[in-house]
């Protein structure tokens, strides 16, 4: 919740690394219903596959999919970016408490939102 925060620091980057986890998990019959008995004990890296930096908050804007119409939902930024609808609702927060994206309208489908006059052009 205070990443927004942080991008705006002028001596801040954020840098996120895509990497490849194994999961070691062991069966343990205690375990809470629904992860079917077994519990996660371990995580190694297998290896790093990608990093990407963001120095301010006008990089985040690049996450959004180049195709969004002019008003859009995060069900659009998640049909369109190829993504869980929850990650495109995180990235709208980000991006709408940078100022980056502003809120047009609410339906029933859900905020509508367009970008701000701060965002830099696809």
């Amino acid at each position: 919740m205070s990443i927004p925060s942080l991008l705006d620091h002028p001596n801040f980057t954020l840098e996120v690394l895509l990497v490849e986890v194994d999961k070691v998990q062991a069966s343990d019959p205690k375990a809470r219903r629904g992860r079917g008995g077994w519990r996660t004990v371990d995580r190694r890296l297998r290896r790093v596959v990608d990093r990407q930096q963001f120095p301010d908050a006008g990089a985040l804007v690049e996450l959004l999919p180049p195709d969004l119409p002019d008003s859009f939902t995060t069900a659009d930024m998640a049909t369109a970016g190829a993504m869980p609808r929850a990650a495109a609702q995180k990235l709208a927060y980000c991006l709408r408490a940078l100022e980056q994206i502003e809120l047009v309208d609410r339906t029933k489908a859900g905020f509508v939102y367009r970008l701000g006059s701060d965002a830099s052009p696809r």
